[in-house]
């Protein structure tokens, strides 16, 4: 239930699973995901032990769950080293971590740094007409990089102890 202290991310927003934790090597392509019925997504990547490999995130809007009709999405992010003390901020100067980031391009390449969160922030609104599924992709090199990707979806038209599916 919605209060002042919060709300139940299972009852009024949605988790989409996308990449369970493995190695990304060779790259790795999250489950796609509809966001016609929210109005968010925040998109958490965790990275763990990185073996040194060249790795980009991306993200694409689709025009089907196949992944049909992919182009580059533009987003924002944030990152946070998972390392110590004080690094649960995302904030600029807050021990390596950093505010918001915009990614014109749907790309970017991250610092090789283990023990690391990304956390993508994406309105339905910036998805073009006509392309409401999304679609994250981990290209990496043939290193042993490890990853997980959860999304959490918020701001739904349809909301309550069973939410409707998004992935199919």
């Amino acid at each position: 239930m919605s209060s002042a202290k919060g709300f139940y991310v299972a009852q009024e927003g949605h988790v989409v699973s996308l990449l369970p934790p493995a190695s990304a090597s060779g790259g790795a392509t999250g489950l796609i995901f509809n966001l016609k019925t929210y109005a968010h997504a925040s998109i958490i990547i965790q990275a763990g032990a990185l073996a040194g490999g060249a790795t980009a995130i991306q993200l694409y809007s689709c025009t089907s769950e196949a992944g049909a009709g992919a182009a580059a999405q533009a987003f924002d992010y944030f990152f946070q080293s998972a390392a110590g003390a004080g690094n649960d901020v995302f904030a600029p100067g807050a021990i390596a971590n950093s505010g918001r980031t915009n990614v014109a391009s749907g790309s970017f390449a991250p610092a090789n740094t283990a023990n690391t969160v990304f956390v993508i922030e994406l309105d339905a609104a910036q998805l073009p007409q006509g392309s409401p599924y999304v679609k994250l992709v981990l290209t990496d090199t043939a290193e042993a990089d490890y990853y997980s990707a959860i999304a959490i979806l918020s701001g739904g038209r349809f909301t309550g102890d069973e939410s409707l599916t998004v992935t199919t």
